[in-house]
């Protein structure tokens, strides 16, 4: 629905269907803020590559596959929002790479169907165990 670039703003929006409701690839300085994201057949939120920027109050539910997909995040925040029954992970990220400076705090993830919280290769510098959950069929509920 919306491909966002460098240094792009998205706030107040409700984004309903498509492939993947917010779609970046290697995007940096951008700002996605109180967003309300559902029905999208594949991810709520996609960014593929090396990614830095503000997620703020953004709601991802009843997505195809993940709530929110972040490929590799380095830099910036992702916080204070909320992935529900998404038909796969509510918040999957590939990479938090050594020495980044990302934020990862306050965020929800409920009742989707396998984990509430995927990292697949590190862990973001700051707001470890300020993440919470239930219901996810696979665990991963709290981070």
């Amino acid at each position: 629905m919306f491909q966002i670039a460098n240094d792009s703003t998205l706030i107040g929006l409700d984004i309903i269907g498509g492939n993947d409701g917010v779609f970046g690839d290697s995007v940096t300085g951008f700002t996605l803020r109180d967003l309300n994201i559902s029905g999208a057949t594949q991810h709520g939120m996609f960014l593929d590559g090396t990614n830095s920027g503000d997620i703020r109050n953004v709601v991802s539910n009843f997505n195809g596959l993940t709530g929110f997909l972040v490929d590799t995040f380095n830099g910036g925040t992702i916080s204070g929002n909320t992935a529900s029954g998404n038909s796969f992970d509510g918040f999957l990220v590939g990479v938090f790479p050594p020495l980044n400076s990302a934020v990862f705090s306050n965020n929800s993830s409920t009742n989707n169907t396998v984990l509430g919280y995927n990292f697949l290769s590190g862990t973001p510098f700051d707001g470890i165990m300020t993440n919470t959950g239930s219901g996810n069929l696979g665990g991963n509920d709290n981070f």
